[in-house]
């Protein structure tokens, strides 16, 4: 077996829904979440191709875009 390296990228959109006395301190509460609480208690919309490889490197010498892997390169490594 040999290591592979990818570099990747990923977006994601989600909803949540924040319980507060109006819309600026919803906001605010919305503001203080950080990456993985707002992960944890959003519901994830994700879009068909979310996932994308930049690039990927194999062994020492050989590195792919993320098209050339998978249209060239992944099936014979």
């Amino acid at each position: 077996m040999a290591p592979y390296k990818f570099d990747w990228t990923a977006t994601i959109s989600g909803t949540i829904e924040i319980d507060a006395e109006n819309g600026i301190e919803a906001s605010e509460l919305f503001k203080t979440l950080n990456d993985q609480e707002l992960v944890e208690q959003s519901e994830i919309m994700l879009a068909r191709n979310w996932r994308e490889v930049r690039f990927v490197t194999a062994r020492i010498v050989e590195v792919h875009t993320g098209e050339e892997w998978e249209e060239l390169w992944k099936e014979y490594s």
